[in-house]
């Protein structure tokens, strides 16, 4: 039996009409987003991985996507940094006052009409981030680790840098890479404040990969692997090559 149904998905179709209400294939969806989350969150936290729901307005309350927030049927849970890293960021990019999520890397766990999904969403609203992995993409060793990380995922993660909710064909599949010289000519097209970046785990209706006995496990496991490429793209003091981005835009000018 899958962990999310067609009834859950379906009933998606009808948040832009009666919000999240009383509809009971809704609710259900609701609730079993939410349990998933809530659940993942202490193992995650168990096994050391440096991610929050601090920056989330409100843990209980599903969002719409960071992929795009405009689109009223979806229902997304995630992780982030910490509220006080969170600070620190933003400090840099010249904000004072209230976090906003849309500013960091969030690991979303997204309920769609026609998927779930478990993506890395980092969008242009980020930008400090994006230009710290634009920075990083500027020396080949971290271009080639990078792209022995996608190698090594051993599940279909959907790599790209288009925006919304939808899987654009404009997309590249780990598990069926080009060879890493042209992934890492790809990845250098990527544009620090224009682009998403984004990989995920993308399971249609009933997946059979996504099961009511397993899906703890399943997620959990995309979640960690996912991890490694936060690691990789999101700024901490021992991850910082934002000048190396400045510096590169100096010599462009």
């Amino acid at each position: 039996m899958s962990y999310f149904n067609q009834d859950h998905h379906f009933a998606l179709l009808s948040v832009q009409a009666n919000g999240l209400g009383s509809e009971t294939s809704l609710q259900a969806a609701y609730r079993r987003l939410l349990d998933l989350h809530t659940s993942l969150y202490p193992k995650l936290r168990k096994h050391g991985f440096d991610l929050s729901t601090e920056v989330f307005p409100n843990t209980t309350t599903p969002l719409t996507s960071i992929a795009n927030p405009n689109d009223p049927e979806t229902l997304m849970f995630g992780f982030s940094r910490t509220r006080s890293q969170a600070l620190t960021v933003e400090g840099m990019m010249g904000r004072e006052g209230d976090v906003e999520l849309r500013r960091h890397p969030i690991i979303e766990l997204r309920l769609t009409p026609t998927h779930f999904v478990v993506e890395l969403v980092v969008s242009p609203f980020a930008w400090y981030d994006q230009q710290n992995f634009a920075g990083k993409m500027t020396f080949e060793q971290h271009r080639t680790a990078l792209v022995k990380l996608l190698g090594k995922m051993n599940q279909p993660y959907h790599l790209g840098f288009w925006s919304g909710t939808q899987l654009s064909e404009m997309h590249l599949t780990t598990g069926q890479l080009p060879p890493a010289r042209l992934v890492s000519e790809w990845l250098s097209t990527f544009a620090a404040g224009r682009d998403h970046f984004r990989i995920g785990r993308w399971y249609e209706v009933e997946d059979a990969a996504l099961t009511e006995q397993n899906a703890l496990h399943e997620v959990f496991d995309r979640v960690r692997d996912l991890y490694n490429v936060y690691e990789f793209v999101a700024w901490t003091s021992n991850n910082n090559f934002h000048s190396f981005y400045a510096r590169r835009m100096a010599a462009r000018a």
